[in-house]
């Protein structure tokens, strides 16, 4: 059910970015064809990972996993940026019913897909490099009646880790290492701790070993957990 409603999901912003494609270059002609045929192949893209994962292509399954990914996030943001410009346009519109000089600003079918275009790639490269910047969070929660001998306890949490996924090993070992230089009293996970390939979790799954706080270590389910398996996640 995940994955048919994951490729719905695709397949309708795909569909907005063929139109905003096509009514911004309609002269393109066989072009549009080849770009439809793509965006039909990445909307089907979690069916051609498993194929290809059961035929011996776990690394171009795996590729293609990463690529569909990254291709929904930018397509939602295309979307965003895309329904701003519709605002834009209907009050340009409006304005221009009582002063037709403002109709000048409405933007172009062109100029939208390109300028959404270029923003969806900038935020995508800003991004990426964002991703992989594990930073470390200070908060004091002051608590009402809290009994004295709690007082000052440390917490660490982490959150979506998404450990299996691609540069998920990175993550986690710089997560432990800042982690253990914390020595909190009680570490908690607050979902997202795994994600879709099983085979690779194994062998990182014992960092978090290393990692022994007093109180001990606690993780509650987040949506990929469910997505992927909640027996393979809780195991």
């Amino acid at each position: 059910m995940f994955m048919l409603i994951f490729t719905a999901g695709v397949a309708v912003l795909s569909g907005y970015f063929f139109w905003r494609f096509y009514t911004a270059f309609r002269h393109l002609g066989w072009w549009h064809l080849a770009v439809g045929a793509a965006l039909v192949v990445m909307a089907t893209g979690r069916y051609w990972a498993r194929a290809l994962g059961r035929h011996g292509w776990e690394g171009l399954g795996e590729m293609m996993r990463v690529a569909l990914v990254v291709w929904l996030i930018l397509l939602f943001w295309f979307l965003t940026i895309g329904l701003v410009l519709h605002v834009w346009n209907a009050g340009v519109w409006v304005a221009g019913r009582a002063r037709p000089g403002l109709r000048r600003l409405r933007v172009g079918p062109r100029a939208g897909f390109l300028a959404m275009t270029v923003l969806v790639l900038a935020g995508g490269v800003w991004a990426w490099f964002e991703a992989g910047a594990i930073r470390v969070n200070h908060v004091t929660v002051p608590i009402a009646g809290l009994p004295a001998h709690l007082d000052g306890l440390r917490v660490a949490q982490v959150t979506d880790l998404h450990v299996g996924s691609l540069r998920s090993r990175a993550r986690l070992a710089d997560t432990v290492r800042l982690v253990a230089e914390l020595q909190p009293d009680l570490l908690v996970s607050t979902g997202d701790l795994v994600d879709d390939d099983f085979d690779r979790i194994g062998p990182m799954a014992t960092a978090f070993a290393a990692v022994e706080p007093p109180l001990g270590k606690y993780a509650v389910l987040g949506n990929h957990e469910f997505y992927t398996s909640l027996e393979d996640s809780l195991r």
